[in-house]
């Protein structure tokens, strides 16, 4: 019988009081045309119809015969017809409760995007910017990908070489990374090397591809430094950064093996992120709605349980928007659909300021990017 079906089917087994070697032979010949004719499996409804008629002929004969040896016509009369109603109307016995649903999150949604990618570069710098504009005189700005904006950078082209990056920045410039692709997973610790000692190490990244072992522990992140100023000069930066009375903050530098992660986090200022080699995700949440008070929700609480990972940081989330623990964080489940936005090498991506959002760099044999907050 069909899995989770309402009524049961009939057994196929003879019942030991009387013989219905007729009526078997009836059901099987039906299931073996069902099974010829290519049907996967037998439903109650193919099924369930044939046994009531078995039932009724076979029990119909049986209180006939019972009567010839003396039993009451009436009393069996009876027995057959509530045997006949609990069959057609169901097993009788109570329906177990439905099994309690998971909570889960909502399914993320697409970033609101364009393409630039057919336009002059002069255009690019134009519709990029007026995008940005647009969406920040709204009353909720929204994040906005960009689709090639940055793909005449010459970033885009000269960072793909580690010998060129080397050489612009000097092997002995001072750079802060991240062990185990993480700031907040080891307390936000950033030790500093040499920017050659941070190459070499790319190198070797690659030689031994260190990502299809997926230890954390072997993930190095140059992340978050301000730009060294070599290289600067590869970078073009959209006007609406510095225009309407708005200056930049800070330009920023990131470079990094696949997998890196910076957790979920908001920052205080607009950004434009501006991805030149390999491929990142970043998965976006709106600013923090407070949770409407009621008897078991206190206002003060938020979805993303800001402050309470290792780090204590209170813009960043302990919670893996990867694979949440719902156990731990069951607020979480209410929070927002996700954005989700894929940059490829030349993307830009606007970030409206707090908006949370949890960055992973997906693929490539390396990963660089830069991002320009603006106030």
């Amino acid at each position: 019988s069909g899995a989770g079906e309402d009524k049961p089917c009939l057994s196929l087994e003879a019942p030991p009081v009387y013989n219905c070697t007729r009526e078997i032979s009836f059901i099987s010949s039906n299931m073996r045309r069902f099974a010829m004719s290519g049907s996967r499996s037998l439903t109650a409804a193919t099924v369930i119809p044939i046994s009531h008629r078995a039932l009724e002929t076979t029990f119909r004969a049986h209180s006939a015969s019972v009567t010839r040896r003396g039993g009451t016509r009436r009393a069996q009369r009876n027995i057959v017809d509530r045997h006949i109603k609990r069959r057609r109307e169901g097993s009788g016995r109570a329906q177990a409760p439905p099994l309690p649903s998971t909570p889960s999150v909502p399914p993320p949604v697409p970033v609101r995007d364009i393409n630039v990618s057919s336009l002059s570069d002069g255009d690019r710098d134009i519709i990029i910017s007026e995008a940005v504009r647009k969406t920040l005189s709204s009353s909720r700005p929204e994040p906005l990908l960009v689709c090639g904006a940055a793909a005449h950078h010459r970033a885009a082209s000269a960072w793909t070489d580690l010998e060129y990056l080397r050489d612009t920045v000097g092997a002995d410039s001072a750079c802060e990374v991240e062990i185990g692709g993480n700031y907040d997973a080891l307390g936000g610790a950033r030790p500093q090397i040499s920017f050659g000692d941070y190459v070499d190490y790319l190198r070797l990244f690659i030689e031994t591809k260190a990502a299809s072992v997926g230890d954390p522990a072997e993930l190095v992140y140059l992340a978050q430094n301000r730009i060294f100023d070599n290289l600067a000069g590869d970078v073009v930066i959209p006007s609406v950064c510095s225009d309407g009375g708005r200056h930049i903050y800070q330009n920023m530098l990131w470079i990094g093996p696949p997998g890196t992660v910076s957790p979920l986090h908001h920052d205080p200022l607009d950004s434009v992120f501006l991805n030149y080699v390999g491929e990142k995700r970043m998965t976006l949440y709106p600013p923090t709605k407070k949770i409407s008070a009621s008897a078991d929700d206190p206002p003060d609480d938020d979805y993303y349980y800001a402050g309470t990972g290792p780090n204590g940081q209170t813009n960043t989330s302990p919670v893996d928007v990867e694979e949440p623990n719902l156990a731990r964080f069951p607020r979480f489940v209410r929070a927002p659909p996700a954005t989700v936005a894929t940059l490829g090498p030349g993307d830009a991506l606007f970030v409206p300021a707090r908006w949370w959002h949890h960055v992973r760099a997906t693929s490539g044999q390396f990963v660089a990017s830069t991002n320009i907050w603006f106030k």
